[in-house]
């Protein structure tokens, strides 16, 4: 943890603190009011609560649950501004996990409500719906590992995407509508990418509008610009490309 100065510049350090000698700590979400830290732990498989101190930022364990299922892998995670409910990216398994979050406790508990980030067909392993060979790899779940999940500009929306291991597969991006208290009201679209985006397929959302979000890709190098239609789906409406083949993990809206 570092403390900040009033004009945003890292002043000093305020606190080391250590998970498990296995942990991968991904994500990070603060509650609303800033009382307590989520962490998506895709090592250690597990999602951890902290609380923080108002005054120093020093951290404190409250709790650690593990994951949904066995190799679920939490990766990435976000709180909507009402404080209820708390988005789990799983890396592992691919999807969604929604929490309510315990309003005395701040420790947010399991809903049991899981959402796909890939297509139904792509779950059964190819041996047991009869494929060939050569069209095993868009149909076995473990080629893929969820990336991103974030909030629209409001709240009113959520998106997560998914990357593909290998550049002969496509990632996909989901967006959700939400209720005023952040309860997943629907599934929206899942729609592929344009290429498997490589380690990235992180979206961004625009800072000014629920419509937009900024979709990266390590994979061509590139960045995209996604659009909410008034149908439910969304399209590209913008795409830039860029030489450095390291390009690129993450984006940001700068005015």
């Amino acid at each position: 943890m570092l403390s900040v100065l009033s004009n945003g510049t890292l002043s000093s350090v305020a606190q080391n603190y250590t998970y498990l000698t296995n942990s991968g700590v991904h994500g990070l979400a603060f509650s609303p009011n800033g009382a307590f830290l989520y962490s998506a732990d895709d090592g250690a498989n597990s999602v951890w609560t902290h609380s923080v101190d108002s005054t120093t930022g020093a951290l404190t364990y409250i709790d650690r649950a593990a994951a949904a299922a066995t190799g679920a892998d939490p990766r990435h995670t976000t709180v909507h501004p009402a404080g209820g409910y708390l988005y789990v990216v799983y890396e592992g398994t691919s999807e969604l996990a929604v929490y309510a979050i315990n309003t005395t406790t701040g420790i947010p508990e399991f809903t049991n409500k899981t959402y796909p980030l890939l297509p139904a067909g792509t779950y059964p392993r190819a041996p047991d719906i009869g494929l060939s060979k050569a069209d095993q790899l868009g149909y076995d779940a473990t080629l893929y590992w969820a990336d991103e999940v974030a909030l629209s500009f409001s709240g009113a929306y959520l998106w997560a995407t998914t990357r593909g291991h290998q550049t002969n597969l496509t990632g996909y991006i989901s967006a959700f509508a939400l209720s005023a208290a952040g309860a997943i009201e629907k599934q929206l679209f899942l729609t592929e990418t344009t290429t498997s985006g490589g380690a990235a397929n992180s979206v961004a959302p625009a800072d000014f509008s629920d419509e937009c979000v900024a979709l990266t890709d390590s994979a061509v190098g590139a960045v995209e610009i996604w659009q909410l239609a008034g149908n439910g789906t969304a399209r590209i409406v913008a795409s830039l490309g860029i030489k450095d083949k390291g390009c690129c993990a993450n984006a940001i809206w700068y005015d």
